[in-house]
C-alpha cells in the first residue's frame, strides 16, 4: 500500500493477515509472469509442457488470490482496501515492503495464539460458505444432479461438523474473548447478505457444483483429525443444533432473498 489507511486501523490481525496474503499472492503473480516465463530449448520441439506449466501456475495464482479476496469482502473488509493490496501486489510490492504497511501483528500479541485465531477464523469462513453454498444448491434444484452418490451429501455434512468441532475445540483453548467470539461468527442478517451477495450470487450452476464437490472432499475431515489430535485437548461435547445454526442462518437469508428470483422454495430438512 502506498500510503496509511485510516480504515486499517482497530482491525483484528486475521483480517489484515487476509489483505497481506492477497498483496502477497498477487505479488506472486507479478513475480512469475515477468520472471517465470520459461526459456525456450531447441530439443523442446513444440514446448508445450513448460508454456502449458507456466500458464497454469499463473491461473492457479489468479485463481488463490481471489478465493482469498472474496472471504475478506464476505468478513467485512472494504473494497477499496482489498483493491489497494492487490494492486500494490500486482506492482510486485510484498506486505512489508513499503514502511506504510501496516505489521499484522499487534503489539504485545502472542504469536502463535495469532495463529491459532486465524485457523479458526478460516474454519468459520469455511462454514459459512458451504451453508451458503448447500443452501443455493438445493434453491437451484441441484440437489438431484447427486442423488447418485449419497456418500458425497453425507461427507459434505460430516465436514461442516468437522470443522465447528476444531473451531469450537481451538476457541475453548486458546479462551477466546467474548470480543474476538463477535468478530469471528456473530454474522447478522446484513453480514449473511453480504455474504452470499460476493459469494453464491456470482456463480453459475456449473461454478456452485464444482465448489459444493470441492466441500464434500473426505480430506477436509482427515485434516481436521489430526490438526485436533496435534491440539492436545480433550475434545469438547457440544449440542448438534449448534452446528446446524449455520444452515438455518444461510437458508433465512437465502430463502427470504430467493423470493425476488424465480427459483423453486427451500424448507430446511434440518434442525
Amino acid at each position: 500500500m502506498s500510503q496509511p489507511s485510516p480504515e486499517l486501523e482497530g482491525l483484528p490481525s486475521w483480517k489484515l493477515r487476509l489483505l497481506e496474503r492477497i498483496q502477497n499472492t498477487a505479488a506472486d503473480h507479478t513475480r512469475v509472469l515477468r520472471q517465470g516465463y520459461p526459456i525456450y530449448q531447441p530439443h523442446y520441439g513444440t514446448g508445450e509442457i513448460p508454456i502449458q506449466t507456466w500458464r497454469t501456475h499463473l491461473r492457479a495464482l489468479d485463481a488463490d488470490r481471489s478465493e482469498i479476496e472474496l472471504h475478506a469482502a464476505a468478513v467485512g473488509l472494504s473494497d477499496s482496501a482489498i483493491t489497494a493490496a492487490r494492486a500494490a501486489g500486482q506492482r510486485g510490492q510484498r506486505w512489508g515492503d513499503s514502511v506504510h504497511s501496516p505489521p499484522t501483528m499487534r503489539r504485545g500479541e502472542d504469536p502463535v495464539r495469532a495463529h491459532m485465531v486465524e485457523g479458526i477464523a478460516a474454519d468459520i469462513w469455511q462454514l459459512e460458505h458451504m451453508a451458503a453454498i448447500s443452501v443455493e444448491h438445493r434453491l437451484r434444484g441441484l440437489d438431484d444432479t447427486v442423488t447418485d452418490d449419497p456418500a458425497a451429501r453425507e461427507q459434505f455434512d460430516r465436514n461442516m461438523a468437522a470443522l465447528w468441532t476444531r473451531a469450537n475445540e481451538t476457541a475453548h483453548a486458546i479462551e477466546l474473548s467474548a470480543e474476538e467470539r463477535a468478530q469471528l461468527w456473530d454474522r447478522d442478517d446484513a453480514g449473511w447478505l453480504k455474504l452470499v451477495s460476493v459469494t453464491v450470487r456470482g456463480y453459475d450452476d456449473t461454478a456452485l457444483l464444482e465448489r459444493w464437490r470441492t466441500y464434500a472432499w473426505r480430506g477436509i475431515e482427515h485434516d481436521v483429525r489430526r490438526a485436533r489430535a496435534t491440539l492436545g485437548r480433550r475434545p469438547v461435547a457440544f449440542p448438534i443444533h449448534v452446528c446446524s445454526y449455520w444452515w438455518r442462518a444461510g437458508s433465512r437469508t437465502l430463502q427470504a432473498s430467493a423470493e425476488t428470483r424465480t427459483v423453486r422454495p427451500y424448507s430446511p430438512v434440518r434442525p
